[in-house]
């Protein structure tokens, strides 16, 4: 983010991706609620930084985009350049601690959420927690560690939908 401008700058491609036009009075949710204008600003920021990390590689303990993302590391880079910090090491903690948030079922979910799911291996027999940004309506991002990099899907199908442990809400009204 250019700290002068505002303007946000791809990671990937070095292109800018966002540029700020002024501040909204206010804005309409697709569920009908206003939002204040720096949570609004704060959310496509969030937003943005996501999107722009699409397609970063994957590394087990990564947290930028020159080393690349895990899971959690791209959850706390994202955030933390939105100006929210999580303060916290795992996904399960950064799940409890949004446990005093508002909580969300999958379809009430706002860019800027955080969805959680429940992984279940077959294989080893045990499962792991999951964290993504939501996006869009239905589009979350998340770091793929059988992909090997950060991409972007829908949340709206039968296995994420069967997976779903919970989302909340970050950018508070």
């Amino acid at each position: 983010v250019n700290p002068y401008t505002g303007e946000l700058t791809s990671l990937k491609t070095g292109k800018i991706i966002y540029r700020p036009q002024g501040l909204p009075t206010s804005s309409t949710t697709a569920t009908g609620s206003r939002l204040d204008p720096l949570i609004r600003l704060s959310r496509e920021r969030c937003i943005e930084f996501a999107r722009g990390a699409v397609e970063v590689k994957y590394s087990s303990d990564g947290n930028s985009p020159e080393d690349g993302f895990s899971a959690f590391g791209l959850i706390d880079y994202v955030y933390t350049k939105t100006g929210f910090e999580p303060k916290v090491e795992t996904i399960a903690e950064l799940r409890e601690k949004f446990g005093s948030k508002i909580y969300v079922d999958l379809d009430g979910v706002l860019p800027g959420d955080l969805l959680f799911f429940r992984l279940y291996s077959k294989k080893k027999k045990k499962s792991t927690l999951m964290a993504a940004i939501c996006v869009d309506k239905k589009e979350m991002v998340y770091s793929s560690f059988t992909r090997k990099k950060v991409i972007a899907r829908t949340y709206d199908l039968r296995f994420w939908r069967k997976n779903f442990e919970g989302a909340n809400r970050v950018f508070l009204k």
